[in-house]
């Protein structure tokens, strides 16, 4: 995973160990990443994802536990570490709940208009894909921020600005 497919966002960072377990206190201002599953920091210039054992509020302070980190020994290498989460897509639309409730709207993107309704939604880590079927050919087009201008709840439509040449790509013979 890097950087590149996502966006962090700074929560904090590892101030000390709490016991000999490998639970540790991060210091943070912030209590929306509680529910993550995995928290990320930055090792040698990469972005490393943990995956996320426990993490629970005690007396003020937040305490992590990470998957695989056991003992004091293992945590010990985590302190002053910055610690980061992704950082969630901004909903464009209040009726949509789940990317899932898009099944059945319209595609219309800029250049080639409708591309027919979205038959399908295919989950990937980090990217959902819409299914389509347009002259008889099924095409996929990533749903993400850079691509989505608007989400019509009222019409059933997704407004979009595609790369040059996506769709094309698809519809050659």
């Amino acid at each position: 995973m890097k950087s590149e497919n996502f966006q962090l966002k700074k929560i904090g960072f590892i101030s000390k160990l709490n016991g000999y377990k490998g639970e540790l206190v991060l210091a943070s201002g912030d209590d929306d990443f509680l529910e993550e599953k995995f928290l990320f920091m930055k090792i040698d210039g990469i972005d490393i994802p943990f995956a996320v054992e426990n993490i629970f509020e005690k007396g003020g302070n937040v305490i992590v536990k990470f998957e695989d980190v056991d003992n004091e020994e293992q945590a010990v290498m985590f302190m002053n570490q910055e610690v980061f989460m992704e950082q969630k897509r901004k909903k464009k639309s209040r009726g949509v709940e789940s990317i899932l409730d898009l099944v059945g709207f319209h595609l219309l993107d800029s250049a080639s208009g409708d591309l027919g309704p979205i038959i399908r939604i295919d989950e990937f880590p980090h990217q959902q894909i819409a299914v389509c079927i347009v002259n008889g050919k099924e095409i996929l087009i990533p749903l993400n921020d850079d691509f989505i201008d608007e989400i019509d709840d009222e019409n059933k439509q997704i407004k979009v600005t595609l790369p040059d040449g996506l769709v094309d790509i698809y519809l050659q013979p």
